[in-house]
């Protein structure tokens, strides 16, 4: 029978960003992807008299999220050698936004991002034009 489990194996990832760095990263189980999705993003709406829709994508917590529970293992250090801890929000504060776009990509990559998003609709989109109609052929 084929395997539908996620993958335990790392994926060693050589910094051009950052010579002589590196990450070990993993994918994320399919539960944590929804947890990541549903607290990634919000949509508030204002029934009041402005009818406003509000929709606040919390990117920063997200990548936080993926950096925290993706990276198994690096070697990268802070300007005093300290190991940098991808649990503390505080160290994408100080991260230098090359090596984190970097790290980002390459988390994207091992989760097949852009593969996903063309063949996977979202729940919003997922059957709504349909209407409750059935389409005969």
């Amino acid at each position: 029978m084929p395997r539908a489990t996620v993958r335990t194996e790392v994926q060693r990832v050589d910094l051009v960003s950052c010579p002589e760095g590196w990450v070990d990263i993993k994918q994320l189980p399919y539960y944590e992807m929804l947890v990541r999705r549903d607290k990634g993003g919000k949509l508030f709406f204002d029934t009041e008299e402005e009818g406003r829709v509000e929709i606040a994508t919390l990117q920063a917590w997200a990548r936080q999220y993926e950096f925290e529970h993706c990276i198994a293992d690096h070697n990268l250090e802070d300007e005093n050698g300290q190991k940098l801890d991808f649990s503390n929000e505080l160290t994408l504060k100080t991260l230098d936004p090359r090596v984190g776009q970097e790290i980002e990509e390459a988390i994207d990559k091992l989760h097949n991002v852009e593969e996903n998003v063309k063949n996977f609709p979202s729940p919003a989109s997922s059957s709504s034009e349909d209407n409750g109609n059935e389409h005969t052929s």
